[in-house]
């Protein structure tokens, strides 16, 4: 997987400023260019079992996936002022002629995922056109990513949390005639939270974020 990001503002839509050095003159409009790699490798298995008859039938079973990656993004930074000079100022470690090489490492960082879960599900056959539906999943999962380089700041170096969650649903359908089908579901879900292994040492608080 690779990505080239063009960011012109931050999530508030501020563009990227920065005074002229040596301190003075017209603020100069920063352009930051992200270059993003990923080489990730998965595995999974899941069994089932189902059995049941003619007004009842059932399912259970087990699911495991383990995820490892390694991650790399790098950064180049253009600058012009108003008048359409490069900028050549305090940043001219990250500032470069040609916006599409990247020239300044920002983050190298592993990761290694684990997920767990059992789920099963029950089926009522109400009659000859109705069915109604009863299922549920446990997950748990286990995550791990060692944040080896970052430009914003500090590494994060090595974090790991894990997340537990059960998500239900029920579903009921009704069969009409000429082939039209009327049916209903109602389900809960949960997205995991994680890191983020590049983080501004000014924003703590987005080392983390939670799950939804």
């Amino acid at each position: 997987f690779s990505a080239i990001t063009d960011y012109d503002a931050d999530a508030n839509g501020n563009e990227y400023r920065t005074g002229s050095p040596p301190f003075f003159g017209p603020p100069v409009t920063l352009n930051n260019i992200s270059f993003r790699s990923s080489d990730d490798k998965t595995i999974s298995q899941e069994f089932r079992l189902e059995g049941g008859g003619d007004v009842f039938q059932w399912l259970t079973g087990v699911y495991w996936t383990s995820e490892e990656s390694v991650s790399s993004q790098t950064l180049t930074l253009s600058g012009a002022t108003p008048s359409g000079a490069l900028f050549p100022g305090v940043l001219n470690a990250y500032v470069t002629t040609d916006p599409l090489q990247p020239n300044q490492s920002a983050t190298d960082a592993t990761g290694d995922v684990d997920i767990y879960a059992l789920f099963a599900r029950g089926q009522w056959n109400i009659g000859d056109r109705s069915r109604l539906s009863l299922e549920g999943r446990y997950s748990y999962e286990d995550k791990k990513v060692n944040g080896i380089k970052s430009f914003f700041g500090a590494p994060s170096g090595v974090q790991s949390n894990d997340w537990s969650y059960f998500a239900p649903r029920i579903t009921s359908d009704f069969d009409l005639p000429e082939n039209i089908m009327l049916y209903g579901a109602a389900a809960g879900g949960t997205k995991s939270g994680g890191f983020n292994t590049s983080y501004s040492l000014l924003y703590p608080e987005e080392q983390f974020y939670d799950e939804e």
